[in-house]
């Protein structure tokens, strides 16, 4: 007789008399009595044997019972073993039998065998779940097990409120977990296409998130920063926020994503140079140097005495003096000084825009930056740099054209050693 076939006739032959009958006294259902509406044998049989006994003949009613026993299976549920819980379970799954509502208890069984066959089978009827389900078991501080449960059973259907939630649990202090929760998120930031914002790839498109869900996204793709490839950070800013200084950080830092192109208008600057290479090497430390302080929150911004000691030496070197000698018909070098700042930004950018080749002032030419007063009349990011035989070729994206801070920008290549810069 084949090993299911055994099996079966083990689970069986009890209700024939092969095998010791239950206890007369115990009630259906508790140990030690035959569960209600189920073969006798197989309760008498689990019930009298150690899990590893128990569950071969729970493996063989799975395979080969009829459809009337799958009541007998979900009576197992509720076993004192957990080996015998555990392949109730999994019995249930191989017979596309599981009542959802009679396997949801055991995803916060005491054994960890239990909760993963419980996982697996309500993995088959993920349509029937209760509603929050997998976020109360990802709540749970105190078992890890439990976490990798609801993890399991996340709904995909909404790109956004997963792609959330994934981000999430990969922040948990459990490795495993979080290293999964970060694959996960991956797989889900390459699902995304959005035609709008140019990802090339994916099976369907992303509905497009609130401001709000678009910020939550970033916020928690950084706390999950040590567990996601840069690359993928990076698609995700490109798709949710391509002007901000934080993703144009990333570029600078990191290059482009292969599989990424401008949602916005590129915009290319030529210029000529002996050494072209190390012309965008000086713009990048630059960019390097006051990025971080731009994508960061407005009260790090730092003093104006301390830029001196944070830029390179040789960009302060080529800046203008902070106080220089004022035309007589603007008052002295303080008063002239206090008018620029008092400007709005419309003017900074027009009267700066006069002055494109002469040398910038340090603190004028940072303030551009400024999250919290000059960054929105900048209106290019760095997107990417080529360089050839004595040239190069800086692009960058702009919402629009005209832009603001052209005229920084042109400066910033001629500081660096580039010479007949052509700027769009």
């Amino acid at each position: 007789m084949s090993g299911a076939g055994s099996r079966v006739s083990a689970a069986r032959e009890a209700g024939s008399g092969g095998r010791p009958a239950p206890d007369e006294g115990a009630a259906p259902g508790v140990p030690g009595g035959p569960p209600p509406h189920a073969p006798a044998g197989l309760a008498s049989y689990a019930g009298g044997r150690e899990g590893p006994a128990a569950a071969g003949a729970i493996a063989g009613l799975a395979e080969c019972g009829r459809p009337a026993d799958a009541e007998a299976l979900a009576v197992l549920l509720a076993h004192p073993q957990h080996r015998v819980r555990a392949a109730a379970a999994r019995g249930l799954r191989v017979r596309d039998a599981v009542p959802v509502d009679r396997v949801v208890p055991l995803l916060r069984d005491p054994h960890g065998v239990v909760i993963r066959e419980a996982t697996a089978a309500l993995r088959t009827r993920m349509a029937q779940l209760p509603a929050g389900l997998a976020e109360s078991l990802l709540a749970d501080t105190s078992r890890v097990a439990v976490r990798r449960a609801g993890l399991r059973l996340l709904d995909g259907r909404d790109p956004v409120r997963h792609l959330a939630l994934l981000l999430r649990v990969a922040a948990d202090p459990d490795p495993l977990l979080g290293r999964r929760a970060a694959d996960a998120a991956v797989r889900v930031i390459h699902q995304l296409r959005s035609p709008a914002q140019g990802l090339r790839h994916g099976p369907y498109a992303m509905p497009g998130p609130t401001p709000e869900q678009a910020a939550e996204l970033l916020v928690l793709a950084e706390a999950a920063a040590e567990r996601l490839h840069h690359g993928q950070r990076q698609i995700l800013h490109e798709l949710l926020a391509p002007m901000a200084p934080l993703t144009e950080l990333l570029r600078v830092r990191h290059g482009v994503p292969h599989d990424v192109r401008s949602p916005l208008l590129l915009v290319e600057a030529t210029f000529r140079a002996q050494d072209a290479e190390g012309v965008v090497a000086r713009i990048r430390e630059v960019l390097l140097t006051v990025l971080p302080y731009a994508a960061g929150p407005p009260a790090e911004w730092p003093a104006d005495d301390a830029w001196p000691g944070l830029l390179p030496d040789w960009f302060t070197a080529r800046c203008a003096p902070e106080a220089p000698a004022a035309p007589a018909a603007k008052g002295t070098a303080a008063q002239w000084l206090a008018r620029w700042r008092g400007l709005s930004r419309e003017e900074r950018t027009a009267e700066a825009a006069t002055d494109a080749a002469a040398d910038w002032r340090l603190l004028d030419w940072v303030g551009l930056f400024d999250p919290d007063d000059g960054a929105d009349s900048r209106g290019w990011r760095w997107w990417d740099a080529e360089v050839g035989h004595g040239q190069g070729r800086v692009r960058f994206t702009t919402d629009g054209h005209p832009y603001g801070g052209g005229a920084a920008l042109q400066w910033l290549i001629e500081a660096a050693g580039g010479h007949d810069v052509v700027l769009p």
